[in-house]
C-alpha cells in the first residue's frame, strides 16, 4: 500500500468519522459542498508528482502535520495552513 493511500484512507476515515459534528456547526450551503468534495477526493486521491501544478510542491508535510485538532483549529495550526497556501500562489 503507497504512502498516499494510507494518508487518503485516514483523512477519509476522519470525515467519515466526524461529518455529523461538522456538519452541525456549519450552514446549510456550506455543507452541500462537502458530500461531492469527499467524492471527488476518494476518486482522485492526494496530488502526485504528475500533476503538474503540484509538480514542485512536496505535500507530505502538510499531511504528516500533527495538527491540535481538525476541527477546532489553533493558531498554529493556521500557520501551518498559511504557509501551503503561499506555495500554492507562487506556484498560479
Amino acid at each position: 500500500m503507497s504512502t498516499n493511500t494510507i494518508t487518503e484512507d485516514r483523512y477519509t476515515a476522519l470525515y467519515d468519522e466526524n461529518i455529523n459534528k461538522v456538519k452541525q456547526g456549519s450552514p446549510a450551503l456550506l455543507n452541500s459542498f462537502r458530500a461531492p468534495a469527499i467524492e471527488k477526493f476518494r476518486t482522485l486521491g492526494i496530488p502526485v508528482r504528475k500533476n503538474e501544478r503540484y509538480r514542485y510542491t512536496n505535500l507530505e508535510s502538510y499531511f504528516n502535520y500533527d495538527y491540535k485538532s481538525y476541527f477546532i483549529p489553533e493558531e498554529s495550526d493556521f500557520l501551518k495552513s498559511g504557509v501551503m497556501l503561499l506555495s500554492w500562489m507562487r506556484m498560479g
